[in-house]
Order: structure tokens, then sequence, then C-alpha cells
């Protein structure tokens, strides 16, 4: 109902079970949900209109982590802080 809603095109692919890459990338995917779900279910009270900005905030811990071993802690958050084309505006 969604997809015919936002006009948008159903894709279908059928699991590969004997091919490495398909299972190593689903692994992938079933960890990025753990994690997620993980993250998510911390914020008690978590107001539905706010998802997204828990989202970003999960993305960047994400990435910040990412390069834990590349970049020491405070270099890792102003490297990922300038580099970010985002604008954040403190609400009033």
């Amino acid at each position: 109902m969604l997809i015919s809603k936002l006009k948008l095109q159903s894709e279908v692919y059928k699991a590969d079970t004997s091919n490495q890459e398909y299972l190593d990338n689903m692994a992938l995917i079933n960890n990025m949900c753990s994690w997620l779900k993980r993250y998510i279910y911390r914020f008690i009270g978590m107001r539905m209109v706010n998802l997204q900005s828990y989202l970003n905030w999960f993305v960047y811990l994400f990435r910040v982590k990412e390069n834990v071993d590349k970049w020491p802690k405070m270099d890792r958050i102003l490297r990922h802080l300038i580099l970010s084309d985002v604008q954040y505006k403190r609400k009033a």
C-alpha cells in the first residue's frame, strides 16, 4: 500500500545462501539492525517526532567509532564535525 501511495517501484530479490558475499552482507545488515535496536531502546520516553534526530546521532556515532584506530578521539570528533554539511540550530 505504501509503495503504491508513494508511486514507488517494488523490487524483489531471491536469497542466494550459497554466495559467501551475500551471507557476509546479510550478517552486516543483521548486526546493524541489532546495534540500532539496542541504541534506540536506551531512550525511554522517546518522542517519535525526534526519531530522525536519534537516527542521525546513531549514524554519526557509528562513523566516529569506525575510525577509532585511524584518528585520536578529539581529532575524530572535530574531523566529522568539519566534514559534515549539516547545519544545526539551537531551538529557541
